[in-house]
This record gives structure tokens, sequence and C-alpha cells, in this order.
């Protein structure tokens, strides 16, 4: 579990690609002399996919003031995927306030 940890930690937190995440986790695996075998490029985006769900079915708190972003052309690669974030306006800081 550390293991899937780490890799969507590199990839969230520290914004490494996704294959990128892999080799950076081997090479620190290489490092404190861990023999544990580095997960494939698919790996990653496998495991980052199913935290995004969890997030998206998770309960949500219920609020007036939420707004929905919406980006139709995310692309990584050559996939194409519907992007929506959502955020509560009290959550944001506007300049001047």
């Amino acid at each position: 579990m550390q293991h899937v940890l780490r890799v969507v930690s590199l990839v969230v937190a520290a914004a490494t690609s996704l294959q990128g995440a892999g080799r950076v986790l081997a090479v620190l695996q290489e490092c404190v002399g861990a023999e544990v075998e580095s997960p494939s490029g698919s790996s990653p985006r496998l495991w980052l996919l199913r935290v995004g769900s969890y997030k998206l079915m998770r309960a949500k708190e219920h609020a007036e003031d939420w707004v929905w972003i919406v980006d139709p052309v995310v692309q990584m690669g050559q996939e194409k995927c519907l992007f929506i974030v959502g955020i509560r306006l009290s959550a944001l800081s506007v300049e001047g306030d």
C-alpha cells in the first residue's frame, strides 16, 4: 500500500508524470536497498483513476455556493477526457477582499 501511496503522491503533489513517478520510485528503492519491483507505466494511471473515482463518489458537503469548472478537451497523450472541478466560492480568495 505504501508503494501506491508514494507513486500517487509523486504524481499529485510533486507534479511528476505517470511514467516518471514509477522511475523515481525505482531510483528511491535502489537508494535504500529495497527489492520491490517498480510499477509499469499504466499502473500509476490506474491507481490515480481509482483515487479520483473515490473522490467523485464519496459524500459531498451540501452547500449553495458550489461552482463547477468544466473543460472538455483535457488531453493526456492520445487520450482525451472531460475535466470537471468543483469548488465552493467560500473556499476561493478573491483579491481586494
